[in-house]
């Protein structure tokens, strides 16, 4: 369940670094206009009987009744974007089906403009919902394939949309062969827009993908993003492939995961994301989805070795102790997993991480705080040489638990009992005079009483190892 929520914040982080849509967006709660609801239905009655009452545009109907129908669709877009006219229009089976059904002229400016009307639909939920159960998805796969570019990209705008709020489950997704759709439109995309909202769209998709069997309808898509993501003609295309590679690989524990971490490792696309990194003078959260990628491919010890290299980890350290607090938590967690083996857990070692970890100790992010006690845990078990037990080291480690105390972070709390129980079992080390002189025992005595059950187990077995090495000390 964690891991699903924060895959959804992730998601929602996704929607929020993509170009914005030149539509406003209408909010559940929006009240833009004092006008009722019927109200509203009585203004729109006239422009959608237009479309109610007459068969989708071809040429016979004349220049006029074009004109009529171009005008009609502008005023609906116009009017839809204030919330008593969208629940009016939503109300209107008929006018809704009418609408779908003038997709199919072949005049590409009523189409475009009709699928204007439809956008402003898609930005809210409930209404888009509805649209989708009377069919709009089923045009919209169709309507990719359109040949104007203008009708091709507001398609794509609308299948964002559409995605963005997950108003269309996988199982519509994948019956209508939307993916096929665009696997094809990614190898004939005429432009850097078009492309760019092709991609988003997969990885809208992706994201929405827990099994194996979902996450393997994007095999033979992997080829053409990684090759994309190689050659994008801009930073928006390639960030949004790196948000595609992220959802592919989030679910690590998954064969198609694996998969898609082996591939991108294999054929050296790390590299290429480490190289695109340090392009940049300072990370903030667009550049997120690159580290997630990279953080991702870390769950096997083959591919953590080829990722955290002697020239990755110096660059990996200043990130970690530099930059915004997302991407210090993002580096202190690629760390954390470079510790779960020795090869790399030696080579950070080498590279001097403790100072790292020190501060990350002293950070006020939990997850940051978090991960560097798992990283001094990892280092205490492992063969390589770990830490010394200097002043410094365990009153960072005492703040560390102070503070996890204070904000309730029981998680914190735990992994750092963990931590201490590990060192006092160190036979090369004798830390119960540090804990000592740096006041913990009290802690730990208070700690029994904790109202999270983990919490005072863990604490309440620690004074017990304790008193079984020293006797009765507290």
């Amino acid at each position: 369940m964690e891991r699903r929520a924060l895959l959804s914040d992730l998601r929602a982080l996704h929607t929020s670094c993509h170009r914005e849509s030149t539509h406003s967006t209408i909010g559940p709660g929006a009240q833009l206009h004092e006008s009722s609801r019927d109200e509203a239905a009585a203004e729109l009655g006239p422009t959608l009987t237009l479309f109610v009452e007459t068969p989708a545009f071809n040429d016979a109907q004349g220049v006029d009744q074009h004109f009529r129908l171009i005008e009609a669709a502008g005023t609906l877009a116009e009017r839809l974007r204030l919330r008593p006219y969208l629940e009016a229009f939503m109300l209107n089976t008929n006018a809704m089906q009418a609408l779908i059904r003038h997709l199919t002229t072949p005049a590409p400016d009523i189409q475009y403009a009709l699928l204007d009307v439809f956008l402003q639909v898609l930005e809210v939920l409930e209404p888009a919902r509805q649209l989708l159960n009377a069919g709009f998805l089923d045009v919209l796969a169709c309507m990719l394939g359109a040949s104007n570019p203008g009708v091709r990209l507001v398609t794509l705008r609308c299948l964002a949309a559409t995605t963005d709020n997950k108003a269309a489950g996988l199982n519509e997704i994948f019956r209508v062969g939307l993916l096929d759709s665009l696997t094809t439109f990614l190898v004939t995309g005429t432009s850097a827009e078009h492309m760019a909202l092709a991609v988003y769209i997969l990885g809208n998709v992706a994201s929405q993908c827990e099994t194996d069997e979902e996450l393997g309808r994007f095999y033979p898509v992997l080829p053409l993003i990684l090759n994309l993501l190689v050659a994008a003609p801009t930073t928006a295309i390639f960030l949004d492939c790196t948000w595609l590679l992220h959802f592919l690989t989030a679910e690590y524990q998954l064969s198609a995961s694996k998969f898609f971490a082996t591939s991108i490792v294999a054929q050296g696309i790390h590299g290429y994301l480490i190289s695109r990194l340090s392009q940049f003078h300072s990370l903030t959260a667009e550049h997120l989805p690159v580290l997630y990628t990279l953080r991702n491919v870390l769950h096997d010890e083959g591919r953590c070795a080829a990722v955290l290299t002697e020239s990755f980890i110096p660059f990996l350290k200043r990130i970690a102790t530099t930059m915004n607090r997302r991407v210090r938590e993002v580096a202190y967690a690629i760390i954390h997993l470079g510790t779960m083996y020795d090869v790399t857990t030696e080579r950070l070692v080498a590279s001097d991480v403790v100072p790292v970890v020190l501060q990350g100790l002293h950070s006020a992010s939990g997850r940051i705080l978090y991960n560097s006690v798992l990283i001094w845990g990892n280092i205490a078990v492992s063969p390589i040489a770990g830490f010394n037990f200097e002043d410094e080291a365990i009153e960072a480690l005492n703040t560390a638990l102070l503070k996890s105390i204070r904000s309730a972070d029981y998680k914190s709390v735990c992994a750092i009992l963990a931590l201490i129980r590990t060192l006092i079992n160190d036979a090369t080390n004798d830390i119960i005079p540090c804990l000592e002189g740096h006041n913990f025992l009290p802690v730990f005595v208070d700690l029994t009483s904790s109202p999270d059950d983990a919490v005072a187990t863990a604490a309440g077995s620690l004074i017990e190892l304790l008193q079984e090495r020293t006797g009765d000390i507290l």
